[in-house]
């Protein structure tokens, strides 16, 4: 299911409202220390897992440094250009691989990604690019992961 902003929104204004009540409730009858505590669980388990969905939903570009062995995930269909550095495409498939629409080229598994092309994974299912170079920067446009 692709989620879009007001989607996004949405689900994160009912976790807030649902966290705020929760809090409430629990503070109600324990001290404030307790609650500190309640809060700073909510915001570090809600954090990550916010700044997945959030990472390039308003349309803008997120540049992310990298360093060798490194990879990025996109866990749903996301764009990328490279600006810096080398990096080779990840494709689990023999068939499909990543889009550079800038050489109208489909990139399979281990094939070197140009700097500055323009290159589209169509899905989050184990399409990515991972760094061979010493560092590299690359500038995202959807939801992604680093490992």
């Amino acid at each position: 299911m692709k989620l879009n902003k007001q989607s996004i929104l949405l689900v994160l204004c009912a976790l807030c409202i649902c966290a705020a009540v929760t809090v409430g409730v629990y503070g109600a009858t324990q001290n404030a220390s307790t609650t500190l505590v309640s809060l700073d669980y909510v915001e570090n388990n809600l954090k990550p897992w916010v700044q997945e969905q959030v990472n390039g939903a308003d349309g803008s570009y997120t540049v992310v440094y990298l360093t060798r062995g490194q990879r990025l995930m996109p866990t749903d269909s996301a764009e990328l250009v490279i600006r810096s550095g080398k990096v080779n495409a990840i494709s689990p498939f023999t068939t499909q691989g990543l889009s550079d629409m800038t050489a109208g080229a489909e990139l399979y598994d281990g094939q070197q990604v140009a700097v500055n092309h323009q290159v589209i994974v169509p899905r989050g299912d184990g399409r990515g690019i991972i760094v061979v170079s010493d560092k590299s920067y690359v500038m995202v446009r959807g939801p992604y992961t680093i490992e």
